[in-house]
Formats: C-alpha cells, structure tokens, sequence
C-alpha cells in the first residue's frame, strides 16, 4: 500500500495540476513548452537513488489525435509499452494519464501555465481511493513557478528560457510531519519536461517509506 501511496506522489510531482491559479499571468508567451510534431522522440533516465538503480524510457510522438473530455490529445508511444496523452491549449499544458493500481483512476492534469508570473501558483484538490485503505485520501498538491528564463544543462543538452515548478503535496488528516516533500521540475521550449526530482518521505502510523529519484532528458531527435 505506501509504494502506491507513494507512487502517486511522485506522479504528482510532475504532473499534477490545478483549477485555481494566483500570481497575475505575464502576457501570452508565443514560445511552446510541448512539441507534438510526429516522428520526434524524447529519451528519458530515471535514476533511483535509493536502490541505486537506473532506467531509460524512448517516448515517440505518434501520428495520431484522440479526444479525451472535449480535449484533442496528441498520442505518445512508450518504448516501457505504455502511451501518452498531451493536449496544449494556449499556454495551458495539459497531460491524461491512468493508473491501474489506483483502480484505474483517470487524472485530466494541467501541468504547466507558462505565462504565470514568478511566485504564480495553482492547485488541485482530489479524493484518490488506494487499495487497503477504508476511506479515499483529499490530497492537494500546489504547483508553484519558482523560476523562469533560466538555463539548465541535461547531459549533453543545453536548454535556455526554462521554466522551474516547485510541487508541495498535503493530504487531510495527515501531519504536516508526516509527509516531506521536495520536489522540483524543469521545462523547456520545445521539449517540455527536462528534469525532475522527487525526494519524498512518508512517516506515519507505522508506514515509513521514501523516495528519491531524479528524471533527466538525456537525448532528442530535433
């Protein structure tokens, strides 16, 4: 049960988004923070610092649209086996993702506003039911940009005009000791997400579990 608890949160660090924003918007960008042109692929290393482990993952942009809650989403294949779902609409960067281990639980995220202000901020609240627990967790997750119009080097990648998203996550009932999190994103024009970190740990009621683990885009065909 907390590797799925904890499996949630660190989807939440990347993805997770909101209905609510504050901060004041900057004026509409016209640089794109996702590139859905078919045939480019992103190549992706996760390391996970606790088991001292690493694993790489080939996302393809495909040729093909589906919709999803009135939202064209452009489809992504995985070289893991699964696909993805990204929609941009102005400067809202939405991703759909399902999880199976969470009762197929079905998230519609925005997961970047790219025209927020320094220190702009939103949120999202939802109740997720976790096998083995009686009731569903209220979990908030605030996303806040916490820098723009830096550079940030991945491997053998440069990338200026990025944007870094700062993620805390909170769950009701739960102490605010119980749960740390530090978690940071870095997206760049065109190619979106560039590197993520998770350092997440759960110390409560006898569950104690951690996570550590860093998401780098080591390689791209354009």
């Amino acid at each position: 049960m907390k590797k799925t608890i904890l499996g949630l949160f660190t989807l939440s660090a990347i993805l997770f988004s909101c209905k609510k924003d504050s901060g004041g918007d900057n004026n509409n960008t016209t640089t794109s923070y996702m590139s859905l042109t078919a045939g480019q692929t992103r190549t992706y290393e996760t390391t996970d610092n606790i088991a001292m482990s690493a694993s790489s993952n080939t996302s393809t942009s495909t040729n093909r649209d589906t919709s999803i809650n009135a939202r064209t989403y452009h489809v992504f294949s995985n070289s893991d086996g699964s696909s993805g779902y990204f929609n941009v609409t102005g400067n809202d960067y939405y991703s759909f993702t399902s999880l199976p281990s969470l009762s197929n639980l079905q998230l519609e995220l925005l997961y970047l506003k790219a025209n927020l202000n320094v220190n702009g901020s939103w949120t999202q609240n939802t109740n997720v039911t976790v096998p083995g627990l009686p009731f569903p967790l209220a979990v908030t997750i605030t996303n806040t940009i916490e820098e723009k119009g830096i550079s940030r080097t991945t491997g053998t990648m440069s990338h200026t005009d990025v944007i870094k998203v700062r993620t805390g996550i909170s769950v009701a009932g739960l102490p605010a000791s119980a749960l740390s999190t530090n978690i940071q994103s870095y997206y760049a024009p065109r190619y979106g997400l560039v590197e993520s970190s998770a350092v997440i740990g759960l110390n409560y009621s006898g569950i104690t579990d951690s996570v550590n683990t860093r998401t780098l885009l080591k390689a791209a065909n354009f």
